[in-house]
């Protein structure tokens, strides 16, 4: 059994008229339209994440390699939120936009500590030996 309802026939039935149902179905097909754009954009926006060594900061301009010596320059604003003093020559985990504006960096070893580490030190003066045992 096939029924088919008119607008008009829903209007008479439930006491609202055909233009408000029609207004009502075109307000919520937009919200619907307008979120699935806003989540496409808001999902554009969001942050990359990298690890890279900075190699070198001018200003607001920070240049980053990654593992694959790949350089890239990242912006660093007084928006950034930053954890710790980063210098040249630091690893950092950095959050970057689409437009370059890194939102987040933070650092995960300092130069001095990676210059240790290459030159087959340990922090505090002694060297590597397998004798040694960690500290904890």
């Amino acid at each position: 059994m096939h029924v088919r309802i008119t607008a008009t026939a829903a209007a008479n039935r439930y006491g609202f008229s055909a233009a408000g149902l029609a207004f009502g179905l075109l307000c919520g097909l937009t919200v619907w339209l307008g979120s699935g754009i806003a989540s496409a954009a808001t999902s554009a926006q969001d942050p990359k994440h990298f690890v890279v060594d900075v190699v070198a900061i001018s200003g607001e301009e920070f240049v980053v390699k990654d593992e694959a010596g790949t350089e890239a320059k990242i912006h660093v604003g007084t928006d950034t939120e930053k954890f710790g003093h980063i210098q040249p020559g630091d690893r950092i985990d950095a959050w970057v936009l689409p437009n370059g504006h890194a939102k987040t960096i933070m650092i995960l070893r300092s130069a001095a500590f990676l210059q240790l580490e290459r030159n087959g030190s340990q922090p505090g003066g002694s060297s590597g030996t397998a004798s040694e045992s960690p500290r904890q």
